[in-house]
């Protein structure tokens, strides 16, 4: 697993709206949010156009995503929302360029799926806070979290979590895989299936009914690798209808899972705040006096490039 550069004041970043469309309000007031920060903004031509709900037609969609990649100016490439869309696109990238210029890609939701090609192609990516809400206020601790996560030259992020208090190991590591559940569930059995060797599997998902949710941790449960996961750990299940189904949230988890440790009450997600969290990269799970603590340290993996 490589690494990807460290941002600087006046460096250029790139915004795509890979899925579904935002309002042009909220993209020109992130892009004001971006300059403020003291970055240099390149966008996508179809950034304000719309096609049903998508941001413009897959072809245009593909056209910016293909020129973020390619650029050898930015080091980040800001989604603006997810919604619905990547999956119509993601086969026809040309990863070429990327290879040989790696920068950052931020987002969450549907941007899943570029999470799971970047780390087949062994970079980490940042599942975090998209353009679109990088203005609202009440996401403005998440935005700050996440600049200073790209501006530090020896990033760290540090999360309580909860977990089985049972649970008798002191430690758990391994690399952080994962995103939103329904696009995970998804790319079960396609190119982007992940490899679930020795992986702490983080997942959140919104609007999923628990039954859904069930048949789909089942459907992971299956997979050739899922007996290899050290752990999962859950970010936010925002407006997931009980549906009349019998188990609680954590208890679908552990009774499909009983065999490793369930960590949960991470604040990454659907909700507020959305913190930023390192895909492709070594985290840590220590129990702590009060519960456990959640660390990830990319400069401690001397991955520099």
């Amino acid at each position: 697993m490589q690494n990807n550069p460290i941002l600087q004041k006046g460096d250029s970043c790139f915004i795509v709206s890979p899925s579904y469309c935002a309002s042009k309000i909220e993209i020109e007031k992130g892009i004001d949010v971006l300059r403020i920060a003291g970055l240099e903004v390149e966008s996508g031509s179809s950034i304000f156009y719309s096609w049903g709900s998508f941001a413009g037609s897959d072809d245009e969609r593909l056209s910016d995503l293909q020129n973020a990649l390619d650029s050898e100016s930015c080091k980040v490439i800001f989604c603006i929302r997810g919604g619905y869309g990547l999956s119509r696109i993601y086969q026809r990238l040309d990863w070429t360029k990327f290879l040989k210029n790696p920068k950052w890609v931020i987002g969450f939701s549907d941007v899943t799926f570029l999470h799971l090609k970047i780390q087949k192609l062994g970079f980490p990516s940042i599942h975090g806070l998209m353009l679109a809400r990088f203005a609202d206020r009440s996401h403005l601790e998440s935005f700050d979290k996440l600049f200073s996560l790209l501006l530090n030259p020896a990033p760290r992020l540090e999360y309580d979590v909860l977990g089985p208090m049972e649970f008798q190991s002191e430690i758990v590591k391994g690399l952080l895989t994962g995103g939103n559940l329904s696009i995970i569930s998804n790319s079960m059995g396609t190119d982007l299936e992940p490899d679930f060797s020795n992986c702490i599997l983080f997942l959140e998902d919104v609007g999923e009914a628990f039954y859904r949710i069930d048949r789909m941790i089942h459907q992971i449960k299956h997979s050739k690798t899922s007996r290899f996961i050290k752990a999962i750990v859950l970010g936010q299940f925002t407006d997931c209808p009980l549906a009349n189904f019998p188990l609680s949230l954590i208890e679908i988890f552990t009774n499909t899972f009983p065999e490793i440790p369930i960590f949960y009450g991470l604040e990454c997600g659907h909700g507020i705040p959305n913190f930023p969290i390192f895909l492709g990269i070594e985290t840590t799970i220590k129990k702590t006096k009060n519960g456990y603590l959640l660390s990830q340290n990319p400069e401690r993996t001397s991955l520099n490039f």
